[in-house]
């Protein structure tokens, strides 16, 4: 930069100090005193500094509130290693007489639970792999931002849904229909898990965003409201 530049932007600075100084009443001086009547005695009024002009005049640095990061896995994640035990549990008992077979000599209706067994865990396998490689996620999460992209479109919670689906067909395949109650009981106390944990935490902090989405989106099922 030249000293012409230099000089000019000096000038330009003190004409700015000389600016405010007049919106304040202050004649153009240096220091806190000012004389007035005619005993030039310093009067009471105080001024501000030079340097408290140029501090006022300097521009405020800008702060930008980056939003808390989501985490990856939920309170109810919790849910997923007590649903995936008591499923194990209820297909070893399955299989342990006299309760086996919940239904006896219905053997054509063990194929049909089979069968749909293999449904549901396509579904459920289907449903977290296509979350947890959802190429927002991850960034989304970091950001603070709701996920509404890809299979989460479909529904809120496709990873809890997706552990549903697979130990309902784990079920299926034990072929015991005293244990088909299970899958009804996970159903409500995810349910009942969500509502009191991470619904609430999520509309408090998105919002009408959050209930708009939640009007169209199911908890668990991958198919979206009409």
């Amino acid at each position: 930069m030249t000293q012409e530049n230099n000089d000019a932007m000096m000038s330009e600075k003190e004409k700015l100090l000389a600016e405010i100084r007049a919106d304040y009443g202050e004649e153009e001086t240096s220091g806190k005193e000012k004389t007035s009547g005619a005993g030039g005695t310093p009067s009471e009024e105080s001024y501000l500094t030079d340097e408290e002009l140029e501090e006022s005049i300097s521009p405020s640095p800008v702060v930008t509130k980056i939003a808390e990061p989501l985490p990856k896995y939920g309170p109810g994640f919790k849910f997923v290693p007590i649903t995936i035990g008591v499923t194990a549990v209820a297909c070893v008992l399955g299989h342990i007489k006299p309760i086996t077979y919940g239904i006896p000599g219905a053997a054509w209706l063990r194929y049909t639970y089979i069968g749909f067994g293999i449904i549901l865990f396509i579904i459920g396998i289907k449903l977290i792999v296509d979350a947890l490689t959802n190429s927002a996620l991850n960034e989304n999460l970091q950001m603070g931002k709701l996920i509404t992209t890809g299979i989460f479109s479909k529904t809120r919670n496709p990873i809890y849904g997706g552990v549903i689906f697979i130990c309902t067909a784990a079920l299926f395949f034990s072929g015991n229909a005293f244990m088909y109650i299970l899958p009804i009981l996970y159903w409500i106390f995810l349910t009942k898990l969500m509502q009191a944990t991470e619904e609430p935490l999520l509309e408090e902090r998105f919002g009408a965003d959050y209930r708009d989405y939640r009007t169209r989106t199911y908890r668990f099922v991958p198919i979206p409201k009409k």
